[in-house]
């Protein structure tokens, strides 16, 4: 122990030394204090996921620790140009007060250097002018800004303020304020992110119910249509197929024919043909009837599987996954039409006997009436004009003779078509003559109504085909005679032209008549295969066809117009005559009409074979452009 000093009696002053150790100690402990305080932070920080919460929790928490008046949370938002209160403590109810950073120069300074920036006298300060001129509650002294930064992003501030008394910030605290909101900022982003991640789970949960749900339904669909259905991958290996489908090829309904060749598992003779033309030519839809081995006839459209490219596919081309095939049994509809013609093939058959008897006598009598009548009966004038009223009689016999003797033989002919009772005589056959006959046959009723019929050719002439040349003539006589019948005035045109059909598809008109009138080179309503054809259209400026009826237009007995309030135009059969007789010729036939400006009636057929193509050529044989459909 240290001795009294003689001089003055009292001990002597402690060393420096010793002061510096209890500074230290005194520093150490306030190190010491402040990383419990930043680690208890910390720890409750981490055990929150709301990050509403972490933000009270951090305010609440640097203003206990600083000893200052208030502080607050403003989050920046999505525009880059607003801040949102969104915590404060103690409340001032400011809470979601929205201010724009453009007034706020100290706030974009601080989130510009990305370091706390203080203040140590806010009066008259010309960074918080801004502040406090936008809401009067914002009265400050002193202030520390702190940014929140996570993850490279700026998310927002924090601000600690003295409200009364000026307040200086030491390096220590604004550390301190640094380092926990960088730590609230790690787990505000991680709190979104995880509410991101959830609500993406919820998302993709309720879109796999969804899915689940759809698939149920297409299941239930595709397990109860009536109709066949087989999908098979571009090599033929079948990918699905429905109850239907295994019931009419006779397969076990249990069995599971994925992966399995089509034409291992129903080997029916067109199928695969018509498959391949469907992934030939994608987007058209192949139908063709096919008989089987039992006697069914099965109606069989099949069309290419296209797949849209993803949304995020440079080249954005779709995918050809495979074919889909539908097959309806209409063995029941065949036999119920078979029956129909032959009905009326016999019925007609009847008819035609006194038919020709009746037009016979009408003849007769109106022969001998003019005769030894007629000119006994000018002397009186009541006995002229019921003269004159029998003739008229006679001729109207005649005419409804003539109407149903046409009407008799389109029946007979199509019932012939329809059963392959038709003898054609093939041969080279140029469509100038057959074009020419037709106009001969017509021009009588084209005069009646003074309708000029004009013809296009190409100056060298068209192709021959491989056809029978009266029938042909009968398809142009038809419709010609259908294109003066529904002209009241204008003019008929008659045009033709030489198409190649590439295999992509493009149709190339190689020689076009010069008339710009003619409108028929849209060959959309049929698909034309690869190879050359021949073209003639027959234009009209008639009365036209609704579009409701064009579909039906090539069907038995159908006629434009109602034919319950109209007086019939014909038969009803010419038009599915002519159908049956170009299909017959392997070619295609098609209208483009619009009501009250005329329509357009199309056939192509394909160009004739060569001699070294088809040797002999007795019957008919494969023509280029084949489509088989």
């Amino acid at each position: 122990m240290k001795q009294p000093s003689p001089d003055t009696g009292q001990p002597p002053p402690p060393s420096t030394r010793e002061n510096g150790n209890r500074a230290n100690a005194m520093a150490l402990e306030q190190q010491a204090h402040n990383l419990m305080l930043i680690n208890r932070i910390s720890t409750t920080l981490t055990s929150s996921l709301d990050a509403h919460e972490i933000l009270h929790l951090t305010v609440q928490h640097l203003v206990e620790f600083s000893g200052i008046d208030y502080g607050s949370m403003l989050i920046l938002e999505q525009d880059g140009q607003h801040v949102r209160i969104v915590a404060e403590h103690p409340t001032r109810q400011l809470g979601d007060l929205r201010l724009a950073l453009p007034h706020l120069p100290s706030v974009q300074r601080a989130l510009e250097l990305g370091i706390p920036y203080t203040v140590e006298d806010a009066t008259n300060h010309p960074l918080l002018d801004p502040v406090q001129k936008e809401s009067p509650l914002l009265k400050f002294r002193s202030l520390l800004l702190v940014p929140l930064a996570a993850r490279r992003e700026m998310i927002g501030i924090l601000l600690l303020a003295s409200l009364d008394q000026p307040r200086a910030f030491s390096d220590e605290e604004m550390d301190i304020c640094q380092m926990v909101a960088s730590q609230a900022a790690v787990a505000v982003a991680n709190a979104r992110l995880l509410q991101d991640i959830q609500q993406q789970r919820h998302a993709l949960t309720r879109k796999s119910q969804e899915l689940t749900e759809t698939s149920s339904k297409l299941d239930a669909i595709l397990n109860n249509i009536a109709d066949g259905l087989v999908v098979t991958d571009p090599t033929g290996r079948i990918i699905l197929s429905n109850p239907a489908f295994r019931e009419m090829a006779g397969l076990p309904p249990a069995r599971s024919l994925h992966g399995r060749l089509l034409a291992e598992s129903f080997p029916v003779a067109g199928l695969q043909p018509l498959a391949a033309q469907a992934l030939k030519v994608p987007g058209q839809v192949f139908t063709d009837n096919l008989a089987l081995p039992d006697g069914r006839v099965l109606k069989t459209s099949a069309t290419a599987l296209r797949i849209p490219p993803p949304i995020l596919e440079t080249e954005r081309r779709e995918k050809i996954a495979g074919v889909v095939n539908i097959l309806r049994d209409i063995t029941h509809e065949v036999e119920v039409d078979r029956m129909k013609t032959d009905f009326i093939s016999a019925v007609s058959h009847e008819l035609r006997s006194p038919l020709t008897a009746i037009m016979g006598f009408a003849d007769l009598i109106q022969r001998d009436f003019r005769r030894w009548i007629v000119p006994h009966a000018t002397s009186d004038e009541k006995t002229s004009q019921i003269a004159d009223r029998i003739l008229d009689n006679l001729a109207i016999i005649e005419t409804q003779s003539q109407h149903l003797t046409q009407l008799i033989n389109d029946v007979l002919d199509i019932a012939k078509i329809e059963a392959g009772r038709v003898e054609w005589l093939m041969d080279d056959t140029d469509l100038a003559e057959v074009i020419q006959s037709a106009v001969i046959a017509t021009t009588a009723l084209a005069k009646e109504k003074d309708l000029p019929i004009r013809v296009y050719l190409p100056a060298d002439g068209l192709p021959p085909v491989w056809g029978h040349l009266d029938r042909l003539v009968q398809v142009m006589t038809n419709l010609l005679s259908n294109a003066i019948k529904f002209t009241e005035q204008g003019q008929i045109q008659i045009s033709g032209c030489r198409l190649q059909v590439s295999r992509d598809g493009t149709i190339q008109p190689e020689t076009l008549r010069a008339e710009p009138q003619n409108k028929a080179l849209n060959l959309e309503p049929e698909t034309l295969s690869p190879g050359e054809w021949v073209m003639v259209s027959v234009a009209d400026t008639g009365i036209g066809i609704p579009a409701e009826e064009i579909p039906r237009i090539f069907e038995k007995f159908t006629q434009v117009g109602d034919t319950l309030t109209e007086k019939p135009e014909g038969t009803g059969l010419g038009l599915s005559i002519c159908k049956e007789i170009i299909e017959h010729h392997r070619g295609r036939i098609w209208v483009e009409s619009e009501p009250g400006k005329g329509s357009t009636f199309s056939f192509a057929l394909p160009a004739a074979l060569s001699q070294a193509e088809a040797p002999g050529r007795a019957g008919f044989a494969e023509p280029r452009g084949l489509n088989q459909t």
